[in-house]
């Protein structure tokens, strides 16, 4: 049995988003459909000029504009979607709420997880875990494909006691998949 008291950090509730969008296939589609908003957008607008007879010189020079800010919004899909998340998170704080437990107890004995922030208790069986993916600042117990249960490094002791966690769990996970990043 596995027993830690954990407390997270708006900066590790990003660092999770930043994951996500990086290592997973439903962040990599996120990531890849918010980058072709614009573009289709632009070749509507085209569309839309080419269809109401517009000289071919602000075709082209519209042409040109869209392309130049499709480009920069494509390069900025990641950010961009990582600051819409911290905007959820500041309009969370206004309310009084929070997107992530702050702090509490994880347990993982015999039977599976047990999470305890103080008002909820949640427990669930090894059989649920979608995916393992450990890096240097946290271990990501996926649930869901965008949903998992963060348990930082610094609350387990090191990465020495993460990967004893990780033996641990690839014991009693049904056909476990560990990702690991660097």
């Amino acid at each position: 049995m596995f027993q830690y008291e954990y407390t997270m950090t708006d900066n590790e509730y990003i660092a999770f988003n930043r994951h996500a969008l990086r290592h997973t296939p439903e962040g990599k589609k996120s990531v890849w459909a918010f980058r072709c908003v614009l573009p289709l957008i632009a070749v509507v607008a085209l569309l839309a000029f080419w269809l109401a007879q517009a000289a071919w010189y602000l075709i082209l020079a519209e042409a040109i504009a869209l392309v130049i800010l499709s480009v920069v919004y494509a390069i900025r899909a990641e950010a961009q979607l990582l600051k819409n998340a911290e905007k959820q998170l500041r309009k969370a704080e206004k309310k009084g709420t929070s997107l992530y437990s702050k702090a509490g107890t994880i347990v993982f004995d015999g039977e599976g997880i047990q999470d305890n922030d103080g008002q909820v208790d949640m427990r669930l069986r090894y059989a649920g875990i979608h995916e393992l993916h450990v890096t240097q600042q946290a271990l990501y117990i996926f649930l869901r494909p965008m949903q998992a249960i963060v348990l930082p490094t610094h609350c387990v002791g090191g990465s020495a006691a993460v990967e004893e966690l990780v033996e641990f769990l690839q014991t009693v996970i049904p056909a476990p998949k560990i990702v690991r990043v660097e």
